[in-house]
């Protein structure tokens, strides 16, 4: 982890050392490390590192080559290794890799990188500027292109207060934040989000975005026994917790008592005992009022199993929804993470205490081997699409006697839903999912309606099975929703399930090996027999948060209630006011109706003040 910027000026003039100077400020705080720069008459560079690894402050995170190939890489490179050694560059860290395959593929080798990246490339002696993230977008990089310049940040907070001087939200971005849709949208208005699996290319006279790599969903691997596939499983996911467990200081590891956290957990602490190199802890958030949402029973097994107890941050020591300063957090995006800013800054603490820089999270396991979403995970669309009468007869059945449900509603939800235009669809969502204080002025012009049933612009091929959990993985993926807040220090939070060639994996799986009826993500629950507690292999349930959020809100209620007697989310034209205070007063007896969305504008809410408190002028090379 760390932080890239730069400046490509299109007319020839030399780059403005102020605005570099600007931009490295705003890194500061994601690459708090040092900073290493490259300028030239042509362009300018700069990397901030976030050491995490043993080997990170020895290899470089900017290089120029002598043919003038500069490259500057914030993340990692997991198959570095493999792919050194076919291009001679054996030992070598992410950035001489990335040069190397340049030079040998050109574009085409980016197709070639796994890991969570994103890269700057000048090519001088084509003199133009690539842009790169990787696959699956797991590490952001914005930009800005005007007719004069190309800027671009690991930040897009920090770039538009460096190149404009402003913090103006998009409302775009906030549209789709408030129905929890996937955006393609820079959350800055002027600054430009680059996607997973897209480069950016940049002369004098030419701006393009193009698609390098892109998930195939029209793939489906087939082996003749369930032992092949839960083989091939485990190889993958332990090579996805092995290559993130490079750390020079302990690693932490979120642990929820559900099977996803509890895998990488399980798989991790193996990992560690067998090079005696790791130094692995957990950290659990429990609670103490809230007993529905408490899952100690099942956290304690699994401490028990890896033979040691972990860190427990509970609500009571560390409340949820506590009103965050505005002043003290610079957040990229409205995050959930900040209703939780107490707690995470306290592990913050914790983990700087013991010289520890990185989480392991178990999110994405449940969208990319099916324990939620139920249409999804029942084939019978698949089978109305390939006109198999007698399958879809026989599983409708089989489904509706598992979920109990009548056969038409089987049918329905599993069947013909998933095939109806998407107008369609929306006609059947429950009704108040879009909360009556929306703005409808703003509802109108952002086409909200349109936004809420739609997961994202993007078409995608395959059987409707496929195309819907490649919805839920990029769901899963959204950064808002993976985004940790931090108001001291900061982390390295890295996703073993969200590896490409797992997910890769997994969308290629046929459905029958991640559900069967009565069992959800089944070749997980297989391939860990002997790897994961009993109980915690064979668990059918989960604790929800809503009864902790119901509380934790009435709990503050009195202070959001003071707070947002005067909110930009109403002054931002976003919400009636109001009916939101309506809202936020039924709210304190309990009635929360739409919680998420609730939360979700009190994150918007946060932001928003952030922004304020952060606004300064802009360089004055601004166009």
């Amino acid at each position: 982890m760390s932080a890239i910027g730069g400046i490509f000026p299109r007319r020839g003039q030399r780059p403005d050392e102020r605005l570099l100077d600007a931009l490295s400020t705003g890194l500061r705080r994601i690459g708090p490390d040092g900073e290493v720069r490259f300028r030239n008459d042509c362009v300018a560079m700069l990397h901030r590192p976030f050491h995490t690894t043993r080997t990170s402050r020895l290899q470089a995170g900017l290089r120029s080559d002598p043919e003038g190939i500069v490259v500057a890489c914030d993340g990692r490179l997991d198959n570095a290794r493999e792919l050194g050694r076919a291009l001679g560059v054996t030992g070598a860290g992410a950035v001489e890799v990335i040069t190397a395959a340049y030079q040998e593929w050109g574009v085409a080798a980016f197709a070639k990188l796994v890991g969570d990246f994103s890269f700057a490339l000048w090519d001088a002696p084509s003199r133009a500027l690539l842009l790169c993230t990787d696959g699956l977008g797991r590490t952001p990089l914005y930009y800005r292109v005007t007719d004069a310049e190309c800027v671009w940040s690991t930040s897009g907070r920090s770039l538009a207060a460096a190149t404009m001087g402003s913090l103006a939200p998009d409302p775009d971005y906030v549209a789709d934040y408030l129905v929890n849709r996937i955006s393609g949208s820079s959350p800055y208005t002027g600054v430009n989000y680059l996607p997973g699996g897209h480069y950016l290319r940049v002369t004098g006279d030419r701006c393009s975005v193009h698609r390098y790599w892109s998930l195939d969903t029209t793939k489906e691997l087939r082996y003749t026994a369930d032992v092949d596939y839960e083989a091939h499983f485990l190889e993958l996911f332990d090579r996805a917790v092995s290559d993130r467990l490079d750390s020079e200081g302990p690693i932490f590891c979120e642990l929820s008592g559900g099977v996803d956290s509890s895998s990488i957990v399980c798989t991790a602490k193996r990992l560690a005992d067998e090079s005696d190199q790791v130094d692995l802890r957990t950290v659990s958030y429990v609670f103490d009022s809230a007993t529905t949402s408490d899952e100690r029973q099942f956290i304690n097994v699994v401490e028990d199993y890896i033979g040691r107890p972990g860190l427990h941050l509970s609500e009571t020591e560390h409340p949820i929804f506590t009103i965050p300063d505005p002043t003290a957090i610079e957040p990229e995006e409205p995050t959930a993470q900040l209703l939780y800013l107490r707690r995470q800054d306290h592990l913050a603490k914790v983990m700087s205490a013991a010289n520890a820089r990185v989480i392991l999270s178990g999110i994405g396991g449940d969208q990319m081997f099916l324990s939620e979403n139920v249409p999804s995970v029942l084939p019978l669309a698949d089978h109305i699409v390939r006109l198999a009468l007698k399958p879809l007869l026989r599983d409708t059945y089989l489904w509706s006697r598992t979920l109990h449900w009548p056969l038409f509603k089987t049918l329905w939800l599993g069947g013909l839903q998933p095939l109806a235009p998407r107008q369609a669809r929306g006609m059947f969502m429950p009704a108040g999912r879009l909360s009556d204080f929306i703005d409808p002025e703003f509802s109108k012009r952002t086409n909200l309606s349109r936004r809420f049933i739609t997961a994202g612009d993007e078409r995608v091929k395959g059987l409707p099975s496929r195309q819907l959990q490649y919805w839920a993985l990029r769901f899963s993926m959204r950064p808002f929703a993976l985004n940790r807040c931090l108001s001291v220090g900061c982390a390295d939070v890295r996703y073993p399930y969200f590896d490409r060639r797992l997910v890769e994996f997994a969308l290629s799986l046929p459905l029958d090996q991640k559900a069967r009826p009565g069992e959800t993500r089944s070749i997980v629950r297989r391939a860990f027999a002997g790897r994961l507690p009993e109980l915690i292999r064979q668990r059918r349930s989960k604790a929800g948060p809503t009864e902790a959020v119901n509380r934790a809100f009435v709990a503050e209620w009195s202070r959001w209630a003071l707070w947002l007697a005067d909110s930009r989310v109403a002054a931002y034209g976003y919400v009636k006011a109001d009916a939101f205070q309506q809202s936020l007063a039924r709210a304190r007896h309990g009635v929360i109706p739409n919680s998420s969305q609730l939360g979700r504008i009190m994150a918007l809410e946060v932001w928003l003040r952030s922004l304020e408190c952060s606004a300064k002028p802009a360089s004055s090379h601004a166009a």
